[in-house]
């Protein structure tokens, strides 16, 4: 879904084959308004051309093998061992395809044919067992995120596909496994991994809430309730440090007996964070966020998507954007993840 979204933002021609009847995202809410129209269908397939085809009859099959025989690049997700078309079918037609073959958890292995959305995918990748508290059971975070790192993944090793062909003259054909795609953005577990000793919580992470697992980023609510992430992590001595004792809130941490150098006090860590934590109270979230970023230290307000939408870099960047909707009308719309210089 996602690739051919990157992909027509990027300038292709894609063309997204669905069954007759339509995309299966037309049924999938939230839906504008009081209409059918799906939001998802319409935000993931933008830029995109649908065409419907029964690949089951032959008509269908004759018009998607036309399809493949003109184009430069093939993206599927077909359930190995239950591919519609044959290896040797593609190449028939299409000598020097760039293919890219999406599955759950690769083409072989006791996983290859498993069934999977994005609830088992963020169970099996790690990401949900650290999603929330020691008192709440394993979160699955909103809004497709297995999917959306997938699909990125698959855009790029697409492209990359495409260089190689247009270097070597030959046909590739990329096999991405989501499982694997995921796991390497499990940040804790790679951490792990490759720095066993690296003193961490044990060797599976704790859910700890909104704290990281290196014990130095964690989200804290202001005065006025607005939660706030704030880390200790970059130039604490220099910035940080500083500015808790502008607003009287250092407590000891600028103590150099009890902490003769930095080291000393990030191994106190635990009980820095409390100070931040103390100190985030005392403002409001929204000023603490942009005090913050005039002092350019990577604080981020908690902010849900109405306030978000409203954000002076969302109208500066220009990226809600008027579109007409076949029954619905004209809506803000989220536009392009990038732009190029090919913009202009």
């Amino acid at each position: 879904m996602l690739a051919g979204r990157l992909l027509a933002d990027g300038g292709a021609d894609v063309v997204r084959v669905a069954p007759l009847g339509g995309d299966p995202l037309n049924d999938e809410p939230p839906f504008f308004g009081q209409s059918d129209v799906s939001v998802q269908d319409t935000w993931y397939n933008a830029g995109k051309r649908v065409v419907e085809l029964d690949l089951a009859a032959v008509a269908g099959r004759d018009g998607f093998l036309a399809l493949v025989a003109a184009a430069d690049l093939l993206i599927d997700d077909w359930t190995p061992g239950r591919e519609p078309f044959s290896a040797e079918e593609i190449g028939a037609v299409n000598p020097a395809l760039v293919r890219v073959s999406v599955t759950p958890a690769g083409e072989d292995g006791p996983w290859s044919g498993m069934a999977s959305n994005d609830l088992v995918q963020n169970a099996l990748c790690g990401s949900a067992s650290v999603t929330g508290d020691a008192d709440t059971p394993p979160l699955s975070g909103y809004g497709n995120q297995s999917h959306h790192t997938a699909g990125l993944y698959a855009a790029i090793v697409a492209l990359a596909a495409l260089r190689a062909r247009r270097l070597t003259g030959e046909p590739q054909h990329v096999t991405l496994s989501a499982h694997e795609a995921l796991v390497s953005c499990t940040e804790q577990v790679l951490m792990q991994w490759w720095f066993p000793e690296g003193g961490w919580n044990g060797p599976v992470a704790k859910r700890q809430g909104s704290l990281h697992w290196s014990g130095a980023y964690a989200v804290y609510p202001g005065k006025d309730g607005r939660g706030v992430m704030v880390t200790v992590a970059l130039k604490f001595a220099t910035s940080i440090l500083p500015w808790l004792e502008e607003s009287k809130a250092a407590q000891d941490l600028a103590d150099t007996v009890k902490y003769p150098d930095l080291a000393a006090m990030l191994g106190d860590l635990p009980y820095v964070m409390r100070v931040m934590k103390e100190w985030v109270a005392t403002f409001d979230g929204d000023d603490l966020f942009h005090e913050a970023q005039r002092r350019h230290q990577p604080f981020g307000a908690v902010w849900d998507i109405a306030t978000a939408i409203r954000s002076p870099q969302i109208e500066a960047r220009g990226y809600l954007r008027p579109i007409a909707i076949e029954r619905v009308g004209t809506v803000p719309f989220p536009g392009r993840f990038f732009r190029t210089s090919a913009d202009g």
